[in-house]
C-alpha cells in the first residue's frame, strides 16, 4: 500500500477517473436503469441530481450555472464504477404505508416512522426468527427461549446469549461477536436511547414541516453534539436519514467536486495506525478532495473503532486484507454522489428537509448503481452459508442489487474487512434496510465533517485556499433550527437505561437456563467472550417466525382483535400488541 508502484498505480487511477468526470459531468441513471457494466451511458433528467460546478470551468461541454452541469452525462471509467448514478424521488408511500405511517384504507394507525422501533429505526423486523431478531441477525443453528416472565432470548450454537429482549419495555440487549455490548430502549413516547461501546445518543422525536424528525444528541468525550433525521417508511420498515445541519454555497461543492488545483501533500494523524495498519494507510498524496475525504471519512471511522475498543477493554482486530485502491476509489465515487446530492438539494431547496426519499437509501437501492458503504458501527450479520459474522466500524460493503418488494434486508458485497471474526471479503451478506441507511447516514456524517474540515483548514497541512467564492460561511437548515434543544443528560439517562436492562436481562437468563441445567445468569454473561466450553442449548419454543401461514399464526396467538385487508397484503393486530403483515398468505413482517 505503501510502496512507490502502489502510490504511482493509486495517483494514476484517482487522475484518470476525474479527468473522465471533469469532461463529462457527473452520471445519472433513470430508476432501475444502467448498471451492470463497466460503463454505462444515460441521459441526466432534469430532476436529478447533477455534479457542482467550479466557478468557470466548463463541465459536461457548457460552462456551470448555479452548481449545474449541463448536458447529457456520461458514466466515468474508474474501475469498472459508474460515477454518478442519483436520481430523482422516489414515491415515499409504497406497500401499503403512507409517509406518516399509516396503514392505508382505513386500516389501523402504524407506528410513526421516527418511534415505530429499536433497531436504529427499523421496526418492521421478525419477532424472535429469520434474518434480524433483536439488534443481532439469527444464524441456522440458534436456539430461542421464552421466560415464564415472557422476556425472549436467542442464543447461539455455543450456548452462550446472543440477543435479548424484554417483555413489553422496549427494550433489546445484543452481545457482539466483536465483544460489543449494544443496548437499545425505545420509550412509550418515542424517545430512544442506544449505547454501542463508547457511543451513546438519546434521540427525541420532533415535527418539523409536517413530517417527522428525530434529533440525536450524541455523547462523545465529554460533549454533546446534535444530529437531525427525517423519517419516512420503505418496504414497510421505518427510515431515519440523516440531514445536515448546515448546507453550502453551490460554488463551495463546486470547488470540492473538482480535481485540486495541484496534488496535495497531506498526513493524516492515525493513533490508531498501530492496530489497523496492516488494514489501512491514508495516501500521503491526494489528486482530488473526494478522495482525501474518502481517506478522512475512514481515518475517522478506525479512530472511533480505535477509542471505542480502548473504552472497553476490547481487544481492536488486527491484520485482515489491506484495503485496495480500488476499494477508495469506490467510496470515493461514492462520496461524489453524497456532495452531488448534497449540491442538488440546494440549488432545488431540497435543503428544508422535505424528501427524505432523495437522499435516503432508497434512491440508492432502486436507481440501477453499484454504491459502496463504510460501516459506522459494529454490526451481526449471516452470511448466505447461515453462518453469523461482523462488519465491524471501517469496512467497506457494496450493495449487490435491489431487494424484492417485500424484503426488509439487502445483499451486500464485503469489499474489506479486518480480519478475526469479520465476515471475509469477497462475503455475501444480508444487511437490514434500517441497517444500510445507517451506513449511509454515517458516510453523510463524516463528509460533511470532513467538509468542515476542509472550508476550515484551508491554506494549511498542504491543503489549498479556496476560491473566495467557496469560501462563503454555511447556512443552518431550517429543521435543524426549528429542533429542540440538545439532550444535555446523555451520559447519565443513557446509563440509567443500560443498567435496568442488564438487570432485566440477568433475570431472564436466570430463567432461562436452570430449565437446561445451564449455569446461572451471572455465569452464563461472564462466559460470553471466553473460550470456556458452552453449555447445552435451551430448548426451542413455539414461536412466531416469517412464513408461516395465517392459519399457524392465529394457532400460535388467537384470533386477532383487528385485521386491515390491504388486498394481497392483509395486517393482523393481536390481543398483546403483536402486529403481523402477511403478503400472499405468508407472514412477511412481525411487529
Amino acid at each position: 500500500m505503501n510502496t512507490p508502484a502502489a502510490h504511482k498505480f493509486y495517483f494514476r487511477l484517482m487522475t484518470c477517473t476525474f479527468a473522465a468526470v471533469l469532461s463529462t459531468g457527473l452520471a445519472s441513471a433513470q430508476k432501475h436503469g444502467g448498471g451492470g457494466g463497466s460503463v454505462a451511458h444515460v441521459s441526466a433528467p432534469a430532476a436529478h441530481a447533477t455534479a457542482p460546478a467550479k466557478a468557470g470551468a466548463a463541465v459536461g461541454g457548457k460552462t456551470g450555472v448555479a452548481g449545474r452541469a449541463a448536458g447529457p452525462a456520461t458514466a466515468a471509467r474508474g474501475n469498472g464504477i459508474t460515477t454518478g448514478g442519483v436520481h430523482g424521488n422516489a414515491a415515499a408511500a409504497s406497500h401499503g404505508y403512507t409517509t406518516g405511517g399509516g396503514v392505508r384504507a382505513g386500516g389501523p394507525v402504524a407506528h410513526s416512522p421516527m418511534g415505530g422501533g429499536m433497531n436504529r429505526g427499523s421496526v418492521a423486523r421478525p419477532r424472535l426468527e429469520h434474518s434480524r431478531d433483536f439488534h443481532g441477525p439469527v444464524g441456522a443453528h440458534d436456539r430461542f427461549a421464552h421466560t415464564a416472565s415472557g422476556h425472549e432470548v436467542r442464543f447461539r450454537p455455543n450456548g452462550r446469549p446472543g440477543d435479548f429482549r424484554a417483555a413489553n419495555r422496549g427494550m433489546e440487549v445484543h452481545h457482539g461477536l466483536t465483544g460489543n455490548h449494544h443496548v437499545e430502549v425505545m420509550r412509550g413516547d418515542h424517545t430512544r436511547f442506544v449505547n454501542d461501546r463508547n457511543r451513546m445518543f438519546v434521540q427525541h422525536p420532533y415535527r418539523y414541516g409536517g413530517r417527522e424528525f428525530g434529533q440525536r444528541s450524541y455523547y462523545v468525550n465529554g460533549r454533546v453534539y446534535p444530529r437531525y433525521y427525517a423519517g419516512y417508511m420503505y418496504h414497510g420498515v421505518n427510515i431515519d436519514v440523516y440531514r445536515p445541519a448546515v448546507y453550502y454555497r453551490p460554488a463551495f461543492y463546486g470547488y470540492v467536486y473538482q480535481p485540486f488545483p495541484a496534488p496535495v501533500h497531506y498526513a493524516f494523524v492515525t493513533p490508531w495506525g498501530g492496530y489497523y495498519g496492516a488494514y489501512f494507510t491514508p495516501e500521503p498524496v491526494y489528486a482530488t478532495p473526494s478522495l482525501w475525504l474518502t481517506d478522512y471519512m475512514v481515518s475517522q471511522s478506525l479512530a472511533n473503532a480505535y477509542a471505542a475498543s480502548a473504552a472497553g477493554n476490547v481487544p481492536p482486530m488486527n491484520g485482515g486484507t489491506p484495503m485496495s485502491p480500488q476499494v477508495k476509489q469506490q467510496i470515493a465515487n461514492e462520496v461524489q454522489n453524497q456532495l452531488a446530492l448534497e449540491n442538488n438539494e440546494v440549488s432545488t431547496g431540497a435543503s428544508n428537509g422535505a424528501d427524505p426519499v432523495s437522499p435516503g437509501i432508497e434512491r440508492s437501492l432502486t436507481d440501477g448503481q453499484p454504491h459502496v458503504f463504510v460501516a459506522g458501527t459494529d454490526l451481526d450479520v449471516v452470511d448466505s452459508g447461515g453462518n453469523e459474522c461482523s462488519i465491524s466500524e471501517g469496512d467497506a460493503v457494496q450493495l449487490s442489487g435491489a431487494p424484492n418488494a417485500e424484503d426488509v434486508a439487502a445483499n451486500v458485497l464485503v469489499l474489506a474487512s479486518k480480519g478475526g471474526q469479520e465476515c471475509h471479503n469477497g462475503a455475501t451478506v444480508s444487511v437490514q434496510i434500517a441497517d444500510l441507511q445507517e451506513m449511509q447516514n454515517h458516510m453523510r456524517e463524516a463528509l460533511d465533517q470532513g467538509l468542515a474540515e476542509l472550508q476550515k483548514k484551508q491554506g494549511t497541512g498542504g491543503l489549498p485556499t479556496m476560491p473566495a467564492s467557496a469560501n462563503a460561511p454555511p447556512v443552518q437548515a431550517a429543521y435543524a433550527a426549528a429542533a429542540p434543544p440538545p439532550d444535555q443528560n446523555v451520559a447519565s439517562e443513557v446509563k440509567q437505561q443500560v443498567s435496568e436492562a442488564d438487570r432485566a436481562e440477568a433475570q431472564a437468563l436466570a430463567e432461562a437456563q436452570p430449565a437446561v441445567g445451564g449455569p446461572s445468569a451471572g455465569q452464563q454473561l461472564a462466559q460470553n467472550d471466553s473460550p470456556a466450553t458452552a453449555p447445552a442449548a435451551p430448548t426451542q419454543t413455539v414461536v412466531l417466525k416469517p412464513g408461516q401461514t395465517i392459519e399457524e399464526v392465529v394457532a400460535i396467538e388467537g384470533q386477532p382483535k383487528q385485521i386491515a385487508d390491504l388486498g394481497v397484503r392483509k395486517v393482523y393486530i393481536f390481543t398483546d400488541g403483536i402486529k403481523v403483515t402477511f403478503i400472499n398468505g405468508k407472514s412477511r413482517i412481525i411487529q
